[in-house]
């Protein structure tokens, strides 16, 4: 069994790797970001502007999940982060920025796995999306 002592000195060297990582870490995931949309809007331009068969048009569909899957990603990671980011920013007590780092993340994986999508404008592909059964956005 290690020694409590060794365990905390640990547990904080993590916790300021966290801190001091969290910054740039957060700068790449909005580049990411940027350009997966970037990406998206490549496509989609692609799509609207060009005349393409069904083959074609599955490729350009593929690649357009993939940028949004890669966002997506980022996105989850961002969340997560942010909320890292902002008890790290509160400077109180060490204790209760842990305990709200892992109710933040805890918090996050259990929103996860209950999220849906809900087609705001093509309400026609509603069944499409409940058919998916879409749970990793």
């Amino acid at each position: 069994m290690q020694n409590l002592v060794e365990v905390y000195q640990k547990a904080t060297q993590q916790l300021q790797q966290v801190v001091s990582q969290t910054p740039e870490r957060i700068k790449v995931l909005n580049e990411i970001i940027s350009r997966a949309d970037l990406e998206v809007q490549d496509l989609l331009h692609l799509a609207e502007l060009d005349t393409f068969n069904a083959a074609e048009g599955y490729h350009i569909a593929n690649q357009i999940k993939k940028a949004r899957v890669k966002r997506r990603q980022a996105k989850d990671e961002m969340d997560m982060l942010s909320s890292i980011k902002a008890i790290i920013n509160q400077n109180s007590k060490l204790e209760p920025h842990v305990q709200g780092i892992q109710k933040s993340i805890s918090t996050h994986v259990g929103q996860k796995s209950r999220r849906t999508y809900t087609a705001r404008v093509r309400t026609d592909l509603m069944v499409r999306f409940n058919k998916c059964n879409i749970t990793k956005l």
